[in-house]
């Protein structure tokens, strides 16, 4: 009778045992597939942050430029705009550092 419970509880325990095994490893590949978009996205968020900056320095969208800076006017309705978006992308890198 002994034996009985016994080997009832050993395939009770295997079967959770398998189940337990099954879901963290699903739970393990969700993870990694999170991790990778948050890897894919800073580096995105980086590349976007060094073209801004690079923009910035040339002046491509400023009729006005300070050339030793690299700066729009601050008077610029774009330029205010830019320095804002600027700003959002810097957060950003901060964020996900």
């Amino acid at each position: 009778m002994i034996d009985v419970f016994l080997i009832i509880g050993l395939i009770i325990s295997l079967g959770l045992s398998f189940i337990m095994f099954i879901l963290v490893k699903n739970l393990l590949n969700k993870i990694h597939t999170y991790e990778m978009y948050i890897l894919n996205f800073r580096l995105n968020l980086i590349n976007t942050l060094e073209k801004m900056r690079d923009i910035d320095k040339q002046g491509v969208f400023s009729t006005g430029i300070n050339s030793e800076t690299g700066l729009f006017e601050a008077n610029d309705p774009t330029s205010q705009i830019f320095k804002d978006l600027l700003n959002l992308v810097e957060e950003l890198n901060k964020i996900t550092e």
